[in-house]
């Protein structure tokens, strides 16, 4: 066989494999033990922590509307706890998160929906917005996919400076007040009778996760991360997607 026809034949080949993987990715009925075959084992890796993000962004979102209760009554349509949360999440079973564009949050997403969560005078529901902007900005960068095969690629920048506003957050949400000085959403507890820093906590483990992804996806693609520093309560930080 000539050098031509090897090459040829190389070509015929990584043709055919790409699109037998873009297949795979893009069909959310196939059997999972067939789409499993277009994942390496950092897919695998990438998959579980993007799974346990999801879990705790729906822990975090339980927690915030059993500390403020009155939040849920505030959003444009009456809604429960678990539908405010498919509305977010979706079923988790489809490779993707839903749209995040709600008409009570003017359309907005990531960052500008936490912003306008965190705004005084705002009378919607705050919860909402806050976890409606968390979970968008990690879905862009995620790519806007819950599932990862071989051909798929993420920026450890996107990641890490995720990681940065997850810790702004955990900030903003603990010290902004209302007007009157109250606090705009209640989240840890420090007293005489008891401490409760559930809150921190869950914060911090979101952060460590989406930190892990991005030197995972350093290493990776060979690639550095410009770590950035930054006050907590300086404005979020752009994620590069």
């Amino acid at each position: 066989m000539t050098r031509l026809a090897i090459y040829k034949s190389r070509v015929f080949a990584s043709l055919i494999i790409t699109s037998v993987l873009t297949m795979i990715s893009a069909c959310n009925s196939m059997p999972q033990q067939l789409k499993n075959l277009g994942k390496n084992d950092i897919d695998f890796v990438i998959d579980a922590h993007v799974q346990e993000q999801i879990s705790m962004i729906d822990e975090l979102t339980r927690k915030l509307y059993i500390r403020n209760p009155n939040q849920l009554a505030l959003g444009s349509n009456p809604a429960t706890v678990d539908e405010r949360i498919f509305s977010i999440l979706g079923s988790g079973k489809t490779g993707t998160l839903p749209t995040l564009e709600f008409s009570e949050l003017n359309e907005v997403q990531g960052v500008d929906a936490i912003n306008l969560g965190l705004t005084p005078l705002w009378q919607g529901d705050r919860v909402f917005a806050v976890i409606v902007g968390l979970t968008g900005m990690l879905k862009s960068s995620y790519n806007s996919k819950t599932e990862f095969y071989i051909l798929d690629s993420l920026d450890q920048q996107a990641l890490y400076n995720s990681a940065r506003n997850i810790e702004i957050l955990n900030w903003k949400i603990s010290h902004r007040r209302a007007i009157s000085g109250a606090p705009l959403l209640l989240t840890d507890h420090h007293g005489e009778a008891f401490t409760d820093t559930s809150f921190d906590r869950l914060f911090t483990q979101m952060t460590t996760v989406q930190d892990m992804m991005a030197k995972i996806v350093a290493s990776k693609n060979d690639r550095g991360i410009n770590t950035i520093v930054h006050s907590i309560a300086q404005t979020f930080i752009p994620i590069g997607i």
